[in-house]
């Protein structure tokens, strides 16, 4: 597998740069998904929408639940842990830098578990 997701870290404020790493981040969790349900037996990942997204509070509040769903899922099959990636508030600068950080954290355990570097 390649790593699609590059930079995986998005500066706040910057909506171009923010859909572009939306884009690569929902690839990624494609593919981790594709992998976990070829696993024997299969990890069966939930499938949200993590690519949309609207700048409102129910609608991030709504992806970010989601998307910890998904990483929830995803440390299994991984055997990693990680924080609860749903709390934290985008709209405070250090908050949301601080979660981009945590999460390319987490998504370089979760490539490195699943063989995608």
């Amino acid at each position: 597998m390649t790593v699609a997701f590059q930079p995986d870290i998005v500066a706040p404020k910057d909506p171009a740069g923010f859909g572009f790493w939306l884009a690569g981040h929902f690839y990624e969790h494609r593919q981790m998904a594709a992998f976990c349900a070829s696993l024997n037996p299969p990890f069966i990942i939930p499938d949200y929408d993590i690519y949309g997204w609207r700048d409102e509070p129910e609608i991030i509040a709504t992806w970010l639940l989601r998307h910890e769903q998904i990483h929830e899922a995803l440390r299994v099959p991984a055997n990693v842990t990680g924080i609860d990636l749903s709390l934290v508030n985008f709209k405070d600068d250090d908050q949301f830098l601080e979660w981009m950080d945590d999460h390319a954290d987490e998504h370089r355990l979760l490539r490195n578990a699943f063989g995608m570097t």
